[in-house]
């Protein structure tokens, strides 16, 4: 079969993986059906014809189930001319440890997806867990507050923003033509929340950072374009487009129970005061009580996109208060946080930390959005009632590329500051890319931070640069 780069483009990818089940998804431009192969070893699990997706061309899906927890299957979608092939790994049963990678923020032309690359080369883990910003919209010369790209030869397709339906779609076509990014579905399944990015910078419920309805159309068509596009590219099974909650929930038997929140299709706007400002909307808020007080795992993992500790204080030294406004942690003129972050909707995260205290299971939040890593706790009345566990980006700018500093040199006094003034902070790292590897067994959760040599040229060279353990 000689086709498969051209049928097949975008290869393939799973998602939504559980101990018995799986969603497949391609992209063929062969008319179909498609013949699609499921495999454990040289045992045939299942072969079915699939058909094309209505209302989304060229895409072929199918879930998988009846399958048998912690095996690694191999699947093929073959047309008349070409293939193409991947693999899974299912749950694993009761008294079996979970591992899985936690990845947040890749921007197409500020790096290379060297994240990727090391996940795909892995064969410890069961899945990834995508914190959001899968897709940067911004242009090329991107306008308002985002941080330009160095030229790497890796420029946006479209080159200016994203507005329409076709110009995401577009730019989730140039993200799947990356062989790092194919490797890492082919490699994994992926449990995923959306961030802003998918939609625009800082997005709200009623439009954006700097959507301006006057020059870029309505808000409602562009949020609809966007989440259509998601959903043609994800291999999920849930239609935001169609008013279905990202919100969700799923769980690996007693071990743990993974809460996955979306905030920004309800969130309010900077014209609501800080103490009635909600990210979450009061349906998802309902939702995340029943969830987190009823949970019956060991563990609760608390997918969040952006990371809930707070960093701020009125008065900090200049050169953290610049550092921090350089990572949007800060407002720009004003002692006060930054319109976006946690910290500007205090009432609803001091009830989200009193819902984490009256969970009767250990809970961990696991977060990204902001560029930086962290290892915290979380408190509420005094009482530390969770942790978090905040990733570095794929690729989008740090602290010290924003600043054109050497990593981990001009910034330690920086990071010294803020582990000295915030008790809750364990570590913090505001220069390396990256991603998490979460390991959860009956008694203990732990984390290890990788960080990435380089995103400037293809690499393969990471390091453990800091780990955590927790215990039941």
């Amino acid at each position: 079969m000689t086709d498969t780069a051209t049928q097949f483009a975008y290869g393939v990818a799973s998602g939504e993986v559980t101990r018995s089940s799986v969603n497949l998804w391609t992209h063929c431009t062969a008319p179909g059906p498609l013949h699609l192969s499921v495999r454990d070893g040289d045992h045939v699990v299942t072969e079915t014809e699939v058909t094309e997706e209505p209302g989304q061309a060229h895409v072929f899906r199918a879930v998988v189930d009846g399958l048998d927890p912690d095996v690694r299957y191999d699947y093929v979608f073959a047309s008349e001319e070409a293939e193409a092939a991947g693999s899974f790994r299912t749950l694993p049963p009761d008294g079996v440890p979970l591992r899985f990678a936690v990845v947040s923020c890749a921007k197409y032309n500020a790096g290379y997806f060297n994240t990727f690359k090391l996940i795909a080369a892995r064969d410890d883990l069961h899945f990834v867990l995508h914190l959001g910003d899968y897709i940067y919209e911004a242009g090329q010369v991107p306008r308002g507050t985002q941080t330009p790209s160095k030229d790497i030869g890796r420029p946006f397709e479209p080159f200016e923003e994203c507005l329409t339906h076709e110009d995401y779609m577009t730019r989730y076509a140039q993200y799947r033509r990356d062989p790092d990014l194919q490797a890492m579905h082919a490699k994994y399944a992926v449990w995923q929340t959306i961030d802003d990015h998918e939609l625009a910078d800082n997005a709200w419920s009623g439009g954006s950072e700097d959507h301006d309805e006057a020059k870029d159309g309505p808000w409602a068509e562009r949020l609809d374009g966007a989440l259509r596009a998601w959903e043609y590219w994800m291999p999920s099974s849930v239609h935001p487009s169609r008013g279905e909650p990202l919100s969700r929930s799923f769980s690996v038997g007693d071990l743990v129970r993974f809460v996955f929140l979306e905030t920004r299709t309800h969130r309010d706007g900077r014209d609501v005061p800080p103490e009635r400002r909600s990210a979450l909307g009061a349906d998802q808020r309902r939702w995340v009580e029943g969830e987190l007080r009823d949970s019956p795992a060991t563990w609760t993992f608390l997918a969040c996109p952006s990371m809930l500790s707070s960093i701020h204080r009125d008065q900090m030294p200049d050169d953290v208060v610049e550092a921090l406004r350089s990572l949007k942690l800060r407002h720009p003129t004003e002692a006060k946080p930054y319109h976006d972050r946690w910290d500007s909707f205090p009432a609803e995260r001091d009830w989200l930390f009193a819902e984490m205290g009256q969970s009767p299971s250990e809970v961990v939040v696991l977060s990204g959005d902001v560029h930086i890593a962290v290892d915290a706790d979380l408190e509420s009345g005094g009482q530390v009632v969770a942790h978090e566990w905040t990733t570095s980006s794929i690729t989008s700018q740090n602290l010290a590329d924003k600043k054109g500093w050497a990593k981990n040199v001009e910034s330690l006094p920086i990071v010294e500051h803020l582990v000295e003034t915030f008790p809750d902070l364990h570590w913090v790292d505001t220069d390396s890319h990256g991603f998490l590897v979460v390991t959860v067994s009956d008694d203990t959760a732990s984390c290890e931070w990788w960080s990435l040599e380089t995103v400037g040229r293809p690499s393969d060279v990471a390091e453990i640069g800091h780990t955590a353990t927790l215990t039941a």
